[in-house]
C-alpha cells in the first residue's frame, strides 16, 4: 500500500517516530492496521493485554481486554494519546460495555472515539483498517461514537462511506439510538410484469443451484493458485512486501472458499455426494496449508537475509539467536509440507497443476532436509563465540588431481564471532617458496613430475579428502606458520556455476566481465601469461575474482539465493565442494551427509547379512603440467560377469578422447596417473592400453586402508588422439553362497566431468536376478543399464539361485 494512501494520517509534532499500541490478538485486521502504521514510520506494539509499563504512546487501538479500559483511558490521558475503542461482535443493547466504561471514567477525554465494528470476519481488512484510522485521526468531525456494524451483509461488499453517516448516529447520555442512514436516495417505482414460471424454469434453476458451487469453487481455486504463483515469484525476487500483499488477496479468497464450502457441505452430503465433499475438503485444507507455508517461508527468507548480512557485513549481531529461530521455522515448515504432501496425494482429482505441485513439494522437502542438516553446523563453523580461520584450496580441475584439481592458489577465511572479518587469496608458490628442509614426495610425483621435494601445491595426492586436507594443513603451517581450523576444497567448476547464476561478475581491476563461458580462458590468460614462481599475477586475478564474488554476495541486490543454494547443494553432491573441519562433532556430521570427500568403506549400505559388497573408485591425476582435462572426455563401461560357480569377474573399460588442438599450453598431452581402487580381495587378471597388455613392472599394486586395493599405472593420450584402457580382475568370494543381495558402489572422483557410465551384468541362466533400485534393459542371462558419473552410484541386485 502506498504511503500516501491515508493523507489524513499525521505524525504528532512532538514525536519523530510515534508509538502505536494495538490491544488485540493477531488477525487479518490488526495485521493490516499494523502494516499501514509501520509504513507511516510508527513503531507498533501488538499485545493481547494492556501493558502498564509501556513508554509514551501516541495512538491506542483497543479491540480486547475491556476490563482494563479505565487503565487504558488513564494511559491515554497521561500520554495525551488518541484512543480508539473498538467493539467487535453483534449486539443491539442501548449501551455497550465499552461505552459504559467510558462514561464511568471520571474525566471526559477529548481524543477518544468509540466504534461498533460488528463481526470483523465480514470486513475486508484494508477497508476496515482505513475506517479505523479515519475515525481516530480525522479532524473533519467532532463525533465520538460510530456504528459500522455489518449484519447480513455480503463479505465482499462495501459499506456506506463515512460521509453518508448522519449526525443521528451520535450517542449521548440522553439514550439516543444508534442508527445508520444513507442520504436521500430515491428509487423509481415500477411494476413487475406477471411471469408464468413453467417446469423447465424450475429444472434449470435447480441445475444452476447445483452447478454454481462447483463453478465458484473452481474460479476461486484458480485465483488463489495464481496469487500463490505470484507470491512465489515475489519471494524469489526478495520482494517480500509484494509477496505479503499477494497472500492477503489469497487469504480473502480462501475465506470466501471456506464460506462456500461450509454453505454447501450439508446439502451435498444429504444428496449422497460424499466423495465430492471429501475431495473438496482435502483441496480446501491443502490451500490453507500452502498459505501457512508461504507465510513461514517469507519469515524464513527474511531471517536468512539477516543471517547473511550478519556473516558478511556484521549488520546483525544476534546471529546465534537468528540461527535458532531459523531452525525452529524450518522444523515447522517440515511438518506443514509433510501434511500438504499427504493431502495432495489423497486428492483423486487429476487437475493440471497436481503433478507440478507434487514435484515442487518434493523439491521443497529436499531443501528443508538440507537446511535441517546444515543449520546446526553453521553456529560452530562461523564461530559465533570466538575466532576461526579456514584454509580454502582453489583446485583447478582442468588439471585434475586426486581430490579435484591442481592447487594453484589458496585462501584464508577468518570468522570472528560469526562475522567474516578477512578473506585473502595467495599464490601457492609464494608459500612453497618458504618451505625449509626436504619433504619426500610420493613416488609418482617424484618420478613422473620429476619433483625431488613435496610442497603444498601437490599435497592433495591422496584421494581421501580428509587425509589430503590434513597434509595441506601441515604444509601450510610449516611453510607460513599459519594454523587453521579446517580446510575447504573448492573446484573451478563450483566457481563457474556460481558465476553463471549471478549472470557474470565485473572485475574492476581488469575492467571486464567474467562469465561462465569465459572464466577458464580468462583465468589462464591473466594467471599464466608470462608466469614465473614468485610472480603475483595469479594471486591478483583470483583475488579480484574473489573480492567481486564477496562484494556481490554482501550487496543483497535481489540475489538468486535459491539458485545459489542449489549450486552449493549440487557441488556438495558432485564433490566440487569438499569440507574438512578440526571440530570432530562437525566433521562427523559432514561425513554422515557425504560432504567430506571420504573414500567409502567396502560394505553394503546399510550393512546387513546376506549382502555381497563390491566397490570401484577410478582416480585420475594429470601429471602433464597442463590443463588438458578441459579438452578430455571419457566414457566408462563396467562388465560384471558371474560364472556358474559364483565367481565374479569385472572388466573395466575407459575410452578417452583428447581434443587438445596441440601441445601448446594450456592444451597438450593427457599424462594420467590412473589408480583403480577395488575391494581388497580383488586379484588383477590383466591391464592393457590400446590392446597392449601391460607387463608386471608397469602396474603397481598396493593395499589402501583395511578393505581396499589399488592397481595403478601411467597412460598418455596425445592431442587429437584416443586411448582405450582395460583392467580386468576377479573377486575372491562366491556369489553362489548364501547371498540374497549384491550391491555395487561406484564412487565419483571430485573434479571429473560428468561422463556416461554403462553397467553390464551377466549371470547364469538358471539364476533369477532383478534390479532393486534401478531399471535396466534385460536380455537372456544379462542386463545393462546406462547412467552417468555425476555423483556416487549404488546398484543393488536381488539374487535367487
Amino acid at each position: 500500500m502506498p504511503k500516501n494512501h491515508l493523507p489524513f494520517l499525521e505524525t504528532r509534532e512532538d514525536t519523530v517516530n510515534p508509538h502505536a499500541l494495538i490491544i488485540s490478538e493477531e488477525n487479518k485486521v490488526t495485521r493490516t492496521l499494523k502494516k499501514i502504521l509501520e509504513e507511516k514510520n510508527c513503531q507498533v506494539i501488538l499485545s493481547e493485554k494492556f501493558l502498564p509499563d509501556l513508554p509514551r504512546v501516541s495512538y491506542i487501538f483497543q479491540f480486547a481486554d475491556f476490563p482494563n479500559t479505565p487503565k487504558i483511558l488513564s494511559k491515554a490521558e497521561k500520554d495525551k494519546a488518541r484512543l480508539l475503542l473498538v467493539e467487535a461482535g453483534g449486539g443491539r443493547e442501548k449501551y455497550s460495555k465499552v461505552e459504559k466504561a467510558y462514561y464511568s471514567f471520571e474525566n471526559r477525554i477529548e481524543c477518544v472515539r468509540i466504534i461498533r465494528a460488528g463481526d470483523l470476519d465480514l470486513w475486508q481488512a484494508e477497508s476496515l483498517a482505513d475506517k479505523l484510522l479515519w475515525t481516530l485521526l480525522s479532524k473533519r468531525t467532532k463525533q465520538k461514537f460510530f456504528n459500522y456494524q455489518r449484519e447480513k451483509i455480503n463479505k465482499l461488499g462495501s459499506f456506506a462511506d463515512q460521509n453518508n453517516l448522519t449526525n443521528s448516529q451520535n450517542i449521548s447520555p440522553a439514550n439516543k439510538k444508534i442508527i445508520v442512514e444513507r442520504k436521500g436516495i430515491s428509487l423509481p417505482k415500477f411494476k413487475l410484469p406477471k411471469i408464468i414460471l413453467g417446469k423447465s424454469f424450475w429444472i434449470s434453476l435447480l441445475l444452476i443451484l447445483i452447478i454454481s458451487p462447483f463453478i465458484i469453487f473452481l474460479i476461486n481455486f484458480y485465483v488463489i493458485y495464481d496469487n500463490f504463483k505470484k507470491t512465489k515469484e515475489a519471494i524469489s525476487e526478495e520482494n517480500f512486501s509484494a509477496a505479503e500483499n499477494y497472500l492477503l488477496i489469497a487469504e480473502k479468497n480462501i475465506n470466501s472458499q471456506k464460506f462456500i464450502y461450509n454453505l454447501f457441505t450439508r446439502p451435498f452430503r444429504l444428496t449422497g455426494l460424499e466423495m465430492f465433499v471429501l475431495q473438496t475438503d482435502r483441496i480446501e485444507k491443502s490451500i490453507t496449508l500452502v498459505n501457512e507455508i508461504f507465510i513461514k517461508t517469507i519469515s524464513l527468507e527474511k531471517n536468512f537475509l539477516a543471517i547473511k548480512k550478519g556473516i558478511f557485513s556484521g549488520e546483525d549481531m544476534s546471529l546465534e539467536k537468528r540461527l535458532i529461530q531459523a531452525k525452529g521455522t524450518v522444523d515447522e515448515l517440515s511438518v506443514k509440507v509433510n501434511e500438504l504432501e499427504d493431502q495432495v496425494k489423497n486428492i483423486s482429482y487429476n487437475f493440471p497443476e497436481k503433478e507440478t505441485i507434487t514435484g515442487e513439494i518434493s523439491g521443497v522437502k529436499e531443501i528443508i532436509v538440507l537446511f535441517q542438516k546444515l543449520l546446526p553446523m553453521v553456529n560452530s563453523i562461523v564461530s559465533t563465540h570466538g575466532k576461526k580461520t579456514y584454509l580454502v584450496l582453489f583446485q583447478n580441475n582442468m588439471e585434475l588431481r586426486a581430490t579435484g584439481g591442481f592447487i594453484g592458489s589458496y585462501g584464508l577465511a577468518t570468522f570472528d564471532r560469526g562475522k567474516l572479518t578477512e578473506f585473502k587469496i595467495e599464490d601457492v608458490y609464494q608459500a612453497d617458496g618458504q618451505l625449509k628442509g626436504h619433504v619426500e614426495p610420493p613416488a609418482p610425483i617424484a618420478h613422473y613430475l620429476e619433483q625431488p621435494h613435496w610442497y603444498l601445491r601437490d599435497s592433495n595426492f591422496d584421494p581421501d579428502f580428509l587425509l589430503s586436507a590434513g597434509q595441506a594443513q601441515w604444509f601450510l603451517q610449516k611453510e607460513t606458520g599459519q594454523s587453521v581450523d579446517g580446510v575447504i576444497g573448492v573446484n573451478l567448476s563450483l566457481i563457474q556455476d556460481l558465476v553463471s547464476v549471478l549472470d557474470g561478475l565485473y572485475l574492476t581491476d581488469y575492467q571486464e566481465t567474467v562469465n561462465a563461458d569465459n572464466l577458464f580462458l580468462k583465468a589462464q590468460v591473466y594467471s599464466q601469461r608470462g608466469f614465473f614462481p614468485g610472480s603475483t599475477q595469479k594471486r591478483d586475478f583470483l583475488g579480484s575474482l574473489g573480492r567481486a564474488l564477496i562484494i556481490r554476495l554482501e550487496s543483497g541486490d535481489k540475489l538468486p539465493w535459491k539458485k545459489i543454494l542449489g549450486v552449493l547443494k549440487k557441488s556438495l553432491e558432485e564433490k566440487n565442494l569438499q569440507l574438512s573441519f578440526n571440530d570432530q562433532s562437525v566433521q562427523f556430521f559432514l561425513e554422515e551427509l557425504g560432504w567430506g570427500g571420504r573414500t567409502s568403506e567396502v560394505t553394503c549400505q546399510p550393512d546387513r547379512d546376506g549382502c555381497f559388497a563390491d566397490y570401484l573408485f577410478i582416480v585420475e591425476s594429470n601429471l602433464g603440467v597442463n590443463k588438458a582435462n578441459y579438452y578430455v572426455n571419457r566414457d566408462i563401461i563396467i562388465n560384471k560377469n558371474v560364472a556358474i560357480d559364483g565367481m565374479l569377474t569385472t572388466i573395466l573399460t575407459l575410452n578417452y578422447q583428447n581434443d587438445s588442438p596441440s601441445e601448446v599450453f594450456p592444451a597438450g598431452s593427457y599424462r594420467d596417473y590412473l589408480r583403480v581402487m577395488v575391494p581388497k580381495n580383488a586379484v588383477l587378471l590383466k591391464a592393457s592400453i590400446n590392446g597392449r597388455e601391460l607387463v608386471g613392472y608397469e602396474v603397481s599394486t598396493e593395499d589402501y586402508g583395511d578393505d581396499k586395493k589399488i592397481f595403478a599405472f601411467m597412460i598418455e593420450t596425445g592431442p587429437r588422439e584416443k586411448s582405450k584402457v582395460q583392467v580386468s580382475y576377479k573377486l575372491e568370494g562366491n556369489l553362489a553362497d548364501n547371498f540374497a543381495t549384491y550391491q555395487f558402489f561406484l564412487q565419483k572422483q571430485s573434479g571429473t566431468k560428468t561422463n556416461p557410465v554403462v553397467l553390464e551384468y551377466s549371470y547364469p541362466s538358471s539364476w533369477r536376478v532383478s534390479a532393486a533400485n534401478f531399471t535396466p534393459v534385460y536380455k537372456k542371462g544379462s542386463f545393462y543399464f546406462t547412467a552417468d558419473s555425476s555423483v556416487d552410484r549404488v546398484f543393488e541386485i536381488k539374487l535367487k539361485k
